[in-house]
């Protein structure tokens, strides 16, 4: 661990914003496969943003933070599955704009 002054900071407090992730990403694939491509491009890039955001204080939290406890773990998963469905995603949007 590092000697990092952290303040009020609470760990646990960044996965509490990961439905904005998938908000945006649902939305996008709802609004693409309706045909509404230009909406599902701007929910998307929404969505991305927020995982950008969210990332960088998930991978944040995990290095400088104690480490998780075993029953913990396994939620990590959740935190992969954002850039998953985000390449799902941008498949879907672009086959639309072939058309």
């Amino acid at each position: 661990m590092l000697p990092v002054e952290t303040g009020d900071l609470n760990p646990q407090s960044s996965l509490k914003a990961l439905p904005t992730v998938a908000g945006g990403f649902v939305s996008a694939i709802v609004a693409s496969a309706l045909g509404y491509r230009e909406w599902g491009a701007l929910f998307f890039g929404a969505g991305m943003f927020s995982w950008l955001a969210l990332e960088s204080i998930i991978i944040y939290r995990l290095y400088l933070f104690e480490e998780l406890p075993k029953p913990l773990r396994p939620t990590l998963g959740i935190q992969l599955a954002p850039p998953v469905v985000g390449i799902e995603l941008q498949l879907n949007i672009q086959s639309e704009w072939k058309r």
